[in-house]
């Protein structure tokens, strides 16, 4: 039966919940009759019919108590070698934190200082000051005695936000003042090996890290400014490859870009192989934890292929369901540089003069399913609604917990959410529920831009890195 697109909910309304039926290997839902052992519909396909029940027995059994990560039982469905192996979360303590991210000396001025500066400064409540970092919240006021300088952190904060003008005092708390004994543009405070350079690719500033002594890397590796001197604070790292272990284990977005040679480039398009989406519902949908189980296995489709390691390039959620959804170790995709992927699916990196630079990436239909998005066609609505079952980019980058790395404040939500989700006790939002639920702190946001603002004046005015 064809009906109109204004028909389609009027018919759908007709049939009883027992004749709805979802199929999800051809994403859609089919209206049937009583189901029996004759309704079998191989023949009709070209299939040879099995007999009765003989299906049940041709399904893989994915499920294991054992194992706890979704990558292994997809595995098994596709019949790979399933790699288990677990990912050990990376996290650095609040003062190095403060120190090789922020450049927040450890040096601790006394609160009297603050308040007696020609500018004072304001003074953080500790709860306050995790909320703008996106970090735990201390059970006790106890917890934050030992490794959470208040003070230096409160100046640091109203530095940067402008809400106080340089002083005495910043110069105490901040590697980016000239007055600070580690002033990071002294020469004693130079990179032995890292040489910065700065490319202006599709209008965005994007700086190119370079280890000298080491074996030469065939691709370049682009961050933000905070990146950038994050990087350049951490001397330890003296690498290329350090590096890109550094990100890929922290969800730093970041990109691997070369400059092939123009034969080898070939007609291309920036599209997806896969349909946009997890596909249509109707608004009375109501997702369970086996529509999720359904989402998961569309989204290792895609990040199984060469373009798994744009997830992991992507940098926050997109990178962490990639964790979740393939496992292993995230470097072992970072470090290989771009897949042979990257002509037919990839992107076009653009600088502001020459050729165009090539990476993996994921399209925007890509993204949606590794979101796990579905399109509603909602009452009063000319255009789909997308709800999803975790924030789409967009939401995320408006999120609190979007610091610009992994942060365990941002696991600890992802594991509530997960859980819940697998005990069908959470369901897919829309883009505004996404914003007012992820906000958390608009502080966050503010501070993140005006480091960010601070940070590239700094590279550019003091450690003057050339242009690329």
């Amino acid at each position: 039966m064809l009906v109109g697109h204004h028909k389609a909910g009027e018919v759908w309304n007709q049939y009883p919940k027992e004749a709805k039926h979802y199929d999800a290997w051809h994403n859609e839902w089919d209206i049937v009759g009583e189901m029996t052992d004759d309704a079998w519909d191989a023949l009709a396909e070209g299939y040879p019919d099995p007999g009765p029940n003989d299906t049940r027995n041709a399904i893989p059994q994915t499920v294991s108590a054992s194992m706890d990560c979704i990558a292994s039982e997809l595995s098994a469905l596709y019949q790979a070698e399933p790699d288990i192996a677990a990912f050990t979360q990376v996290y650095d303590d609040n003062v190095t934190i403060f120190r090789e991210r922020y450049g927040i000396n450890s040096v601790q001025p006394s609160e009297q200082e603050l308040v007696s500066s020609s500018s004072p400064y304001l003074t953080y409540p500790p709860d306050v000051i995790r909320k703008h970092f996106s970090l735990p919240l201390a059970s006790t006021s106890a917890e934050d005695v030992p490794d959470f300088p208040v003070h230096a952190v409160s100046a640091f904060i109203t530095l940067v936000l402008g809400k106080a003008p340089s002083t005495a005092v910043s110069g105490q708390v901040w590697d980016l003042d000239p007055r600070s004994s580690v002033y990071l543009g002294h020469p004693t405070s130079r990179h032995p090996s890292l040489r910065i350079s700065v490319w202006d690719v599709d209008d965005t500033l994007r700086y190119a890290i370079h280890y000298t002594g080491g074996a030469p890397c065939w691709f370049d590796v682009l961050v933000d400014a905070v990146t950038a001197l994050e990087l350049y604070r951490r001397r330890s790292i003296t690498s290329q490859r350090a590096a890109l272990d550094f990100l890929s284990d922290r969800g730093i977005t970041f990109r691997t870009v070369y400059d092939p040679h123009p034969h080898d480039v070939r007609p291309r398009s920036f599209m997806s192989p896969t349909d946009g989406c997890l596909g249509w519902r109707p608004p009375s949908f109501r997702p369970t934890e086996w529509d999720y189980h359904v989402y998961e296995a569309r989204a290792y489709e895609i990040l199984r292929s060469p373009r798994g390691r744009a997830a992991v390039l992507h940098g926050g959620i997109i990178w962490r369901l990639a964790i979740e959804i393939l496992g292993g170790e995230p470097s072992n995709l970072a470090n290989i540089g771009p897949s042979t992927d990257v002509f037919d699916h990839g992107q076009a990196i653009r600088p502001r003069h020459g050729p165009p630079y090539y990476d993996d990436a994921l399209s925007p239909e890509e993204i949606d399913i590794v979101c796990g998005t579905y399109k509603i066609m909602e009452s009063g609505h000319k255009d789909p609604v997308y709800y999803s079952w975790w924030p789409r980019p967009a939401q995320w980058n408006y999120s609190g917990m979007n610091v610009g790395y992994w942060t365990p404040f941002c696991e600890s939500w992802f594991n509530t959410r997960l859980q819940a989700i697998r005990a069908s006790n959470a369901t897919p939002h829309g883009s505004k529920e996404w914003r007012n639920k992820i906000t958390f702190y608009q502080g966050a946001r503010k501070l993140r831009r005006a480091v960010e603002v601070v940070s590239e004046k700094f590279l550019k005015d003091v450690l003057r890195v050339p242009s690329a």
